[in-house]
């Protein structure tokens, strides 16, 4: 992150049921893309299993501390989607990503 410059690195992961992998979402082409061009169209970003998705859950992403900090960004006290909550407070906040 710190090489690359960026506020957000999107990681590939793959799911296991104990057993064996099953499935595996690779993200995407691991170029650099600014914090504006993902809130002007967010839509290709809303959804964490596609090649392109930010949102979902908080564990699949690297973010910067100081950001989170700057910005008074934390978890809501939500029944759940807390981690949807965080990510695109997050998101409208970075200058980058990759």
């Amino acid at each position: 992150m710190e090489n690359e410059n960026t506020d957000l690195v999107v990681c590939s992961f793959s799911m296991f049921d104990g057993e064996k992998v099953f499935r595996t979402v690779k993200k995407a082409d691991g170029l650099k893309r600014t914090g504006g061009d993902a809130r002007k169209d967010y839509y290709e970003h809303m959804f964490m299993y596609g090649e392109r998705g930010i949102q979902g859950a908080a564990w699949f992403k690297l973010y910067k501390t100081d950001i989170i900090r700057k910005n008074g960004i934390e978890f809501p006290k939500l029944r759940k989607s807390e981690d949807d909550v965080f990510v695109a407070r997050y998101v409208n906040c970075i200058d980058s990503f990759i």
